[in-house]
């Protein structure tokens, strides 16, 4: 049973498994003054408060039509903002065209749509000096302009994210330092300002969780991205393991469980829990979680240590034998000492079944 609870060891290094994960925006150069370059850095960045940066540093008006949803992710180094704009426009196939001060952005439109014929005369007159002609349907009025919403459903003003992303540069430069601790008061300044950004209070729980006796943490700022994105799946297994290691294991249960069920769920995900399953005695959850892991996911020799160690307790013998044998065989990717353990306990198990 002494090699057998060696893997109950990987559960107080499951964080090391999380990399954190940018979301926010970095943009050179927006202290109001109108910029020739920029760089950004955006990570699953709401495209309206992207349009809004565009418009932050350009100085110009923009519209954007309400059915442009969605996020994007993008680097870029000292470009200028209409580059930035052409490569979102390209990645998320949207228009745009300009009349006096005001940038409207738009879907990409079907050249058989009424609308489309309208936007390319209208480019038309432009490229030639000619007179406006009407565009009353996009014409953009004082109430269909960006507004400063709240922060609720992802809407920041722009004046938020510049602010925030003062906190998250000192931040950012004092991680890169390794001052974890000092890097943290700035990551949750920036998150007293831009309360909805989930990947940000993410972030603070997973450098939290990497702290010593740092766990509450950890689950307040887990709880207040599934505040912000009740799906999703990486946040409920941060709140997990925090209570997990604060022993409170029915909570980190019913965390791990909501894990499960969210989205953009992943494999460490899963292994994280099957972990845990197995560090507290529940073996017929290991091999749901583990089995749930084979069906999506690439198969790894670390859930195929626990899944046939799991097998072994439950005396499911032959089924052991068969995740042991499996693991001897694998080639070289596989690391010593797993594919060490996997060897004695096939030896055991063999040995046991000649007597």
């Amino acid at each position: 049973m002494g090699k057998i609870n060696r893997i109950t060891i990987l559960f107080f290094l499951i964080i090391s498994f999380f990399v954190p994960s940018k979301s926010y925006v970095q943009a050179a150069n927006t202290e109001g003054a109108i910029s020739e370059t920029l760089s950004v850095d955006f990570f699953k960045i709401d495209l309206h408060n992207v349009f809004r940066l565009l418009g932050h540093v350009s100085g110009k008006n923009i519209a954007v039509d309400e059915s442009i949803t969605g996020t994007i992710t993008l680097q870029m180094q000292d470009v200028s903002w209409r580059t930035v704009l052409d490569v979102v426009k390209d990645l998320k196939g949207l228009d745009s065209y300009e009349r006096d001060n005001v940038l409207v952005i738009l879907p990409l439109l079907l050249d058989t749509d009424p609308k489309s014929k309208r936007i390319a005369e209208y480019k038309e007159s432009q490229q030639f000096g000619a007179s406006s002609i009407s565009m009353e349907y996009f014409e953009p009025s004082e109430e269909s302009k960006i507004k400063v919403d709240s922060m609720a459903g992802g809407q920041v003003a722009i004046d938020t994210i510049v602010k925030a992303q003062e906190f998250l540069k000192k931040a950012d430069d004092m991680d890169k330092k390794g001052n974890k601790l000092a890097a943290l008061e700035f990551y949750k300044k920036a998150a007293e300002i831009w309360q909805d950004n989930h990947e940000l209070l993410k972030k603070i729980a997973i450098i939290a969780l990497s702290q010593k006796n740092d766990e509450i943490t950890a689950v307040n700022y887990g709880k207040l991205a599934l505040k912000a994105n009740p799906r999703d799946s990486e946040a409920s297994s941060l709140v997990a393991i925090a209570l997990a290691r604060m022993a409170k294991n029915n909570e980190a249960k019913i965390y791990f469980e909501r894990s499960m069920d969210g989205e953009n769920i992943t494999s460490q995900i899963l292994y994280n829990y099957a972990v845990f399953a197995f560090s507290q005695g529940m073996y017929n959850d290991v091999i749901r979680i583990a089995n749930k892991i084979e069906t999506g996911f690439t198969i790894t020799p670390e859930i195929m240590l626990i899944k046939a160690q799991t097998y072994e307790i439950l005396n499911n013998r032959n089924a052991a034998l068969n995740e042991y044998n499996s693991i001897v065989n694998l080639g070289s990717g596989v690391s010593p000492h797993i594919k060490q353990i996997a060897q004695l306990k096939l030896q055991e198990l063999l040995k046991s079944q000649q007597n």
